[in-house]
């Protein structure tokens, strides 16, 4: 599972559970959200207003918008586009703990948060990762990670999966 999968499962879930207007921002530059119709500009899909492959010109006409929820999939491309995080009220960043990859997790909040303030107020994720691993990780950027269950299918939320989305949905 990936940012998009995770992204697309939390609109889901905003739109069919909470039944709030929800829009899903596409600032990653990888084109994930844009297969889904198959071209680009503006559309929807279950529900869920997608915008793919924004440029941040366009960000503003999306916040003006009577969206309850927006939410950036942000993707790996986190350094080119990372001034628009200060417009986000809950922050969350999804990392691997596995062991050829953990080390470069840390590494990037432990940098992020030298650098920018406000990444003290990110909420850090995991889907994988044994206990010792999750303890390092709070020993070492002296913040919890939170696991991810896992979420098969983006649409088909189940009801041990609530407690997680009404965590990060307001």
């Amino acid at each position: 599972m990936g940012v998009t999968h995770l992204v697309i499962s939390l609109a889901n879930y905003s739109v069919s559970h909470r039944r709030r207007r929800t829009a899903v921002v596409e600032l990653s530059g990888n084109h994930a959200i844009e297969i889904l119709k198959g071209e680009g500009g503006p559309f929807e899909w279950n529900r869920i207003n997608c915008y793919p492959n924004l440029t941040r010109n366009g960000i503003a006409d999306v916040i003006n918008e009577d969206y309850e929820v927006i939410i950036f999939d942000m993707g790996s491309s986190y350094y080119r586009i990372r001034a628009e995080l200060l417009r986000c009220d809950q922050k969350l960043v999804l990392g691997s703990l596995t062991p050829w990859r953990k080390m470069e997790y840390i590494r990037f909040v432990l940098e992020e948060m030298e650098e920018d303030r406000y990444a003290r107020n990110m909420i850090f994720l995991t889907q994988n990762g044994i206990r010792k691993d999750k303890k390092d990780f709070k020993k070492q950027v002296g913040q919890p990670v939170y696991p991810v269950p896992y979420l098969p299918e983006p649409l088909l939320a189940d009801k041990s999966q609530y407690e997680f989305f009404d965590r990060f949905l307001f």
